[in-house]
């Protein structure tokens, strides 16, 4: 599978499970708090499914390298101190075992 289409089922996935507008999410204008976590979940998540900070950028369409560095510091903090993001992630991942089951 490619790391394009991986990237796509991934915010198809997150976009299910965090019940938001895909446009809403891959808009980097979008400062929403449900946007904003939602978007901190799909830039972990590829990155363990190992896509670099360059193909994220790119795809998600950021200007600023260091935009991707907040956000996966914002995934550990988040994954570590807030329980609807954990229950968001876990949602997330079961919904991607299903999909993504040959990466």
């Amino acid at each position: 599978m490619k790391k394009s289409e991986i990237f796509c089922e991934i915010v198809n996935v997150v976009c299910a499970c965090a019940e938001i507008d895909k446009n809403d999410l891959l808009m980097p204008t979008k400062r929403l708090e449900d946007i904003s976590s939602a978007r901190t979940a799909v830039i972990g998540i590829t990155k363990e499914y190992g896509l670099t900070n360059k193909q994220i950028q790119e795809f998600l369409n950021l200007k600023a390298h260091r935009s991707i560095g907040y956000h996966l510091n914002q995934f550990d903090v988040l994954s570590r101190t807030s329980r609807p993001f954990r229950f968001l992630l876990a949602s997330v991942r079961h919904e991607l075992d299903k999909t993504l089951i040959n990466v």
